[in-house]
């Protein structure tokens, strides 16, 4: 079918602007079923099972088994579900965290503290820091 292209793996920025532009996505891989369902396309997952099973019951993702001819059936008859239920949150959580922080003036001193190899709290904003070296306050 000239409508399905094999491509080459791809990094992960372009394989995010691929599903985003995609119609439907063909995979093996467990990740790539979590992607379709966050860009809400559908996916169908060549193999005999999925370990992202909330996602075949949502009706985003359809387990195709391989070499049982049944891949066109499964397309041709997908249907978009009424419902997109946002099921692994809403891709805010760290602005949330960073927000919580900031309201509360926390400041992070402790470098022992896992929390402070990320954050650093400074008067008007935060900064994202990944290096303890480099932990101070402003």
């Amino acid at each position: 079918d000239t409508n399905i292209k094999i491509i080459s793996p791809q990094g992960y920025l372009d394989f995010q602007n691929l599903i985003a532009n995609c119609k439907g996505v063909l995979t093996d891989s467990g990740g790539i079923q979590k992607e379709a369902y966050l860009w809400k396309k559908p996916c169908f997952t060549i193999r005999s099972e999925t370990e992202w099973i909330e996602t075949v019951e949502l009706g985003w993702n359809t387990i195709v088994k391989p070499n049982k001819g049944n891949l066109k059936k499964a397309i041709v008859e997908w249907k978009e579900p009424e419902k997109y239920n946002n099921i692994y949150g809403n891709g805010k959580s760290a602005y949330t965290i960073i927000q919580k922080l900031s309201d509360q003036k926390t400041w992070i001193k402790n470098s022992n503290n896992p929390i402070a190899r990320y954050f650093i709290y400074t008067e008007t904003h935060v900064k994202m820091s990944h290096s303890l070296n480099n932990l101070e306050m402003n």
